[in-house]
């Protein structure tokens, strides 16, 4: 059965969506078909799983993603509602770019149904799926892909691939992504095991004592002072200490948490670190950076594990709700990295200074970015007057001191 019954077209509109006709599956049964408890239970099984997915799941989330064309954002095409305000009734954009993160940072893949309207003329809303209910099918002749969906009633449906916007982790075929809990395996386990000798040695934490007895004890009056020493001992609270004669007492000191249990858990987040394509350092693994400063950390971060992300967000994006007309037309789906600067103010002012004396922004552009209003004039592109061509400062000094050339009244 067919969600969405594929029309065939000729080979020059190959990419046109196919017709909507045929069996329609209304946005609840969707909804209950979308993200279960899996990737959740997923996530408890380490809390360095758990920090990593986070924090690539929210930094991907709080980038705004917007429809460009010719640079500018097009205002009023639902694909921007899409985008920018309201993925569907349930979702805000950021819910929907964190779940399917979450997704795909766990099971390995992660997938948006993108629903057509009844005319089956634009996208009316785009639905995350649970990856564990979608299979995905390769027609032999055509050699298209095309996606099976199990529904909570156990009803399945299949779906086009030019619905389907798929994210993968890592891929050998491009279709089906690697889970990245499955590689973690053997070093989830490894570490659940030190964790819990871990546990039973905080259960014996505590000082030991040695009596020390006479020769002339006998095993007998050993035991009964043993029983009276314990009795004592532990009505005081363990701080009163009565002996007898001839008997000495010393203690051994344990410590509470054995010192290679803090190294296992440096190696399972060096090596949940290396999986995810993210500097140790931000996992908590502060030993194991090689720079000087936590900015420096947060630059590879961004350089080394979001940019792939992003890269690979905006070109399916693009692929599934573009057509090769429009993108040469100049329209453009794209995530803005530069927003992530917004809790940085250092950032933030050294970008505008430069964006405005380099004539890359207006005071007003910088402003909006900063939340505040316009200024009269402030649309206007400006230049520094020590950023001139050296050509002018050789051949008309006079200009630097009274704007006006030799000769000009």
């Amino acid at each position: 059965m067919s969600i969405f019954s594929r029309r065939r077209k000729d080979d020059n509109k190959s990419r046109d969506r196919p017709a909507s006709q045929g069996v329609r599956v209304t946005p609840l049964t969707l909804w209950n078909a979308m993200i279960n408890a899996r990737s959740r239970e997923e996530l408890k099984g380490s809390e360095a799983i758990y920090s990593a997915v986070s924090r690539i799941a929210n930094t991907l989330a709080c980038m705004p993603v917007h429809l460009y064309k010719d640079y500018k954002i097009v205002q009023g095409d639902r694909r921007e509602q899409l985008l920018g305000y309201a993925p569907n009734p349930d979702l805000t954009p950021f819910q929907l770019v964190m779940a399917a993160e979450a997704c795909r940072l766990t099971v390995g893949s992660a997938y948006l149904l993108a629903v057509p309207d009844d005319n089956g003329t634009e996208i009316e809303r785009l639905d995350v799926l649970d990856p564990a209910r979608v299979q995905v099918l390769r027609n032999s002749e055509t050699r298209e892909l095309w996606y099976k969906i199990t529904l909570d009633d156990s009803q399945v449906v299949t779906v086009h691939g030019s619905y389907m916007v798929a994210l993968h982790h890592m891929s050998t075929d491009g279709v089906t992504g690697i889970s990245p809990i499955e590689v973690l395996g053997g070093t989830l386990k490894y570490d659940c095991q030190i964790q819990e000798v871990s546990l039973e040695q905080l259960k014996g934490v505590g000082d030991s004592i040695i009596l020390t007895y006479p020769t002339n004890f006998s095993e007998e009056a050993q035991l009964r002072h043993v029983e009276r020493f314990k009795k004592v001992y532990n009505a005081s609270g363990r701080h009163v200490i009565i002996l007898d004669g001839g008997v000495t007492a010393d203690t051994i000191k344990n410590s509470v948490v054995d010192p290679k249990v803090l190294d296992v858990d440096n190696i399972t987040k060096r090596k949940v670190a290396a999986v995810y394509n993210m500097p140790p350092r931000m996992l908590g693994d502060a030993a194991s950076s090689g720079y000087s400063t936590s900015e420096q950390d947060i630059q590879e971060f961004l350089k080394l594990t979001m940019l792939p992300i992003v890269r690979q967000w905006e070109e399916i994006l693009k692929r599934k709700l573009l057509t090769y007309e429009e993108i040469v037309a100049g329209y453009t789906i794209r995530f803005d990295m530069d927003a992530l600067k917004r809790g940085d103010t250092a950032a933030m002012a050294d970008k505008h200074s430069k964006a405005v004396r380099g004539a890359k922004m207006t005071p007003n552009e910088a402003r909006r970015e900063d939340g505040l209003p316009d200024l009269p004039n402030g649309d206007e592109l400006l230049v520094a007057r020590d950023m001139i061509p050296l050509r002018v400062v050789v051949e008309h000094p006079e200009l630097l001191l009274t704007g006006k050339l030799e000769g000009d009244e």
